[in-house]
């Protein structure tokens, strides 16, 4: 029973609703696999979660950043800065589905990630949320400073980038390598396809790439379901907090990076093992102009 299973800290830890539906969920794990949407934020994976929930698999889907105690505790103390407790649901979930990860060898999940270029993903992640993770681009009243202040901010942060700490370059080491022993790094990914599938003894993972998403989701997911169900793409509109979605826009289209900073970002090994020469040189391009269509 999960009342047995489930450490009392977490029982206190979940709301009495998000622990109920946890645990009804969890009946079900035993015949079919739980699907476990895991990824770095700003990549596209509401999308993928509509996707699924939205199709007629029966396999319980959830959606998580982090299942890192270290990062989880991290993120926590963020929302509890800005006095943001009721929000935190998500942690709740990553706390209880660690737990389950592992103390359940018996069953054989599957895990769902994905990636994106770089700077779109950055940009995405400054706007999403500022109040808890980027406070710097808020002036006076909590409001977003000028779209030349931000332009500004933007171009020096990324002046000073460092693979070895940025969130989007260690993402997959500070989190999946840890929580599931698997450096996806070991596994050459398929540029012409844009998705790779690792098959482990615990766990199997399915890499989407998200700029490929509408052409190889159906095909990625049923062979990695190993189903014949037809599951098309449910874009979401929920990328942008709608507070800040004007400046965010903006910003897109009228930043210009230069060519050094470029380079840098997509030297990396993240961008490298995920995006081909080709991919790499056109961003490239397409980041160091100006008046962009998003």
């Amino acid at each position: 029973m999960l009342k047995k299973t489930l450490p009392k800290t977490l029982k206190t830890l979940l709301s009495y609703q998000r622990y109920q539906s946890l645990r009804i969920n969890y009946k079900s794990w035993q015949n079919i696999d739980p699907i476990l949407i895991y990824t770095m934020g700003k990549v596209g994976s509401t999308t993928v979660e509509k996707s699924l929930k939205s199709s007629s698999l029966d396999n319980p889907t959830y959606h998580i950043h982090f299942l890192t105690e270290s990062w989880i505790n991290k993120i926590e103390k963020r929302y509890e800065k800005v006095n943001l407790n009721s929000d935190q649901g998500h942690l709740r979930d990553s706390q209880f589905l660690r737990h389950k990860i592992t103390a359940s060898s018996h069953i054989n999940w599957k895990f769902i990630t994905l990636v994106r270029d770089p700077i779109r993903t950055y940009l995405s992640h400054l706007f999403h949320n500022p109040t808890v993770h980027h406070p710097y681009l808020l002036g006076e009243n909590d409001k977003l400073r000028t779209r030349e202040e931000l332009i500004n901010i933007i171009e020096e942060k990324l002046s000073n980038f460092d693979e070895g700490i940025d969130y989007i370059n260690s993402w997959f080491d500070q989190e999946l390598k840890i929580s599931l022993k698997i450096d996806v790094y070991e596994y050459p990914f398929d540029y012409t396809k844009g998705y790779q599938i690792i098959d482990n003894d615990h766990f199997d993972i399915l890499i989407l790439k998200l700029e490929n998403l509408n052409n190889n989701f159906n095909q990625a997911i049923k062979k990695f379901l190993n189903c014949d169900t037809n599951i098309p793409v449910k874009k979401s509109n929920v990328n942008q907090n709608k507070k800040y979605s004007n400046a965010y826009e903006k910003v897109m289209e009228e930043i210009k990076l230069s060519p050094s900073i470029l380079t840098q970002v997509y030297s990396s090994k993240y961008a490298t093992h995920f995006y081909s020469d080709l991919e790499r040189q056109k961003l490239i391009e397409y980041w160091s102009q100006v008046s962009k269509i998003s």
